[in-house]
This record gives structure tokens, C-alpha cells and sequence, in this order.
């Protein structure tokens, strides 16, 4: 298969030990012409020289997604795969989060506890919003896959939060599918901001269970969002026709990709509560914790295409 990317950029030159000839550069993996949810990722291909002048591949030759990689490069995998058809899960069982985990911007404080149970990401809700431009409590990963699957499990939020896992390509354009109480009951909803305001696409009542998965699948730009409340009935699909193009760089601007990831948020001071309650929220917060126990299970099934090396 080959990348169909009208944009590779920024190549380098570099010369190997073995003095082979390597250009590194930026292209996108697209799907609709124009439309890439996965950002600028880093390829590698061989160079040979003629009459002086580098050559990476004969011109208007699309760019491949396999080739047989640097010898000198060869060494014991010892990181999560960054290339190819893969499942990849975090058990949450290390007091630090994996390299591969990022937030939008630096915390200004730990809202985040991986020591509290083993086993489990402990987030303590903030007010700040996934379109806020300060620092939501949010953790993410990067969509790795044009076609993919990811899933977390988590316990039923506290009542006055909202907790999920989140779709996102920056603060303007987002997915975000969230779990509230609901009175005796809970709440599965799905929100949209596509550059204007926050929409609710859909929301389903679901029963108090003690945990619920919630589900994201892609498919280039087709995005579906469920839950499975462990009761026999399996994944119930909110949508499986979520516009997923307003998460490309196309539509949204930006080169870096979507992510993927749990996201809490503290919704009570949104409608009624006062200001003045604000103090209370912050000195028991320790004790209203939405906590995430996330697998993103990432692979391609569409037609078995290999990815580049990132």
C-alpha cells in the first residue's frame, strides 16, 4: 500500500555508520484526498545519489508504507509499537504514566494519582473544560491507526462530575463521551464542538453499575461511540456515524493529530451552585475522584493496511 500524501516536508539527510543513505521526513497519511487525523508522522526511506543530487524515490512515485528499515537500527524492542497493526493496553500499574501519555498543556497541579489503588488512574475533577485554553484534566494518547478501537473502563463518577474518554484534536474541535449520575440512575452522553459551540449529539440513561467500558471506534472519517454496562447486552452504541473529519488537520487546523483519552470534569458550579462554594469543592477533592481503568486497544481491521514508522 502507499501513502497518498500531498504534503511530505522538512527532509533530512543522515548518513549511517555503514554509510547508507537515509531521508527522514513529515508526511500524512490521508483518506478522502485532503482529510488525516493522525498528523504528520515521521518516515524514513532510503536515498541513492546520481550525477551528485539525492534521489529518494523516481518522481510522482507514491510514497510506500513498508520498506525494509536502516540494518544498523536493528536492536531488542524494549518500547510500545509506534508502527503496523497492534493492541496496546495500560493497566495502570506503575506509580508514573508511560512516556506515550500527554496532556494539552503542563498541569498547575497533579489532578492525576497512580498510587492511590494499583491498578487504576485516579483523576480529581477540575471546572476547566475540554475548550478551555488552561489545563483540563485530561490524559491522552495518540490516534496511531486510521481504522482503530479503544476502550476504557471506569467507575460510575461521583455525583456532580462528569468522566469518559475523550477524542481530541485541540479546543476547538473534539469528541467527548462522558458518564454523569442522573438522579438514581447514570447517564451516557456524547458532546461535539466542531468549532462553534458545544453540541450534545446524543445521551442514553444507563443502569448503576458498579463499572462501564465505554467504546471508540474510527474508521477513517466515520467515529462510533458506546458503552457496555456489563448487564448481557454488550457495547450499545450511542452513534457509529460521528463526522470524524472535523478532527483532521483539513477541517481543524493544526498538524499534530488527534488523541485519545480519559477526561474528568467538576460540573457543579456550571448551573446553580455559587461562587462562594468553590473553597468547599477544592478542600474535598481528594475525596471525589473519578477513576479510569483504561485499555486503548488501537488496530487496523479494514483491509490489513501496515502503517509507516513513527
Amino acid at each position: 500500500m502507499h501513502c497518498r500524501s500531498p504534503t511530505p516536508a522538512t527532509p533530512t539527510l543522515v548518513q549511517g555508520p555503514d554509510g547508507s543513505w537515509w531521508a527522514t521526513f513529515l508526511p500524512s497519511r490521508n483518506y478522502g484526498v485532503d482529510h488525516y487525523n493522525t498528523g504528520r508522522e515521521a518516515f524514513v526511506l532510503p536515498v541513492t545519489w546520481k550525477d551528485g543530487w539525492p534521489v529518494i524515490l523516481p518522481h510522482g512515485e507514491k510514497i510506500p508504507y513498508v520498506l525494509p528499515g536502516p540494518s544498523f537500527m536493528k536492536k531488542p524492542v524494549d518500547q510500545a509499537p509506534m508502527t503496523g497493526n497492534f493492541t496496546w493496553r495500560d493497566e495502570f500499574d506503575t506509580v508514573e504514566l508511560g512516556k506515550g501519555w500527554m496532556t494539552p498543556r503542563v498541569p498547575k497541579t497533579q489532578w492525576y494519582d497512580g498510587t492511590a489503588r494499583p491498578g487504576w488512574l485516579a483523576i480529581h475533577p477540575l471546572a476547566e473544560r475540554l475548550d478551555s485554553l488552561l489545563n483540563p484534566a485530561f490524559y491522552a494518547r495518540r490516534q496511531q491507526h486510521q481504522v482503530f478501537e479503544a476502550s476504557t473502563a471506569m467507575e460510575l463518577p461521583a455525583p456532580g462530575v462528569a468522566g469518559g474518554l475523550t477524542a481530541f484534536q485541540g479546543e476547538t474541535h473534539w469528541y467527548f463521551l462522558g458518564v454523569r449520575r442522573d438522579g438514581d440512575g447514570a447517564q451516557v452522553f456524547l458532546e461535539k464542538k466542531a468549532g462553534g459551540e458545544v453540541e450534545v449529539v446524543a445521551r442514553q440513561a444507563a443502569p448503576v453499575a458498579g463499572r462501564l467500558t465505554l467504546h471508540v471506534e474510527g474508521n477513517e472519517g466515520t467515529y462510533g461511540f458506546g458503552f457496555d454496562a456489563g448487564d448481557g447486552k454488550g457495547v450499545q452504541w450511542l452513534v457509529r456515524d460521528a463526522d470524524g473529519t472535523l478532527l483532521s488537520t483539513d477541517v481543524a487546523g493544526g498538524f499534530v493529530g488527534a488523541t485519545l483519552g480519559p477526561f474528568a470534569r467538576d460540573e457543579r458550579e456550571d448551573g446553580h451552585e455559587a461562587h462562594d462554594e468553590r473553597k468547599d469543592r477544592n478542600e474535598a477533592r481528594d475525596e471525589r475522584e473519578d477513576r479510569h481503568e483504561a485499555h486503548d486497544d488501537t488496530h487496523e481491521a479494514r483491509d490489513g493496511r501496515e502503517q509507516p514508522a513513527r
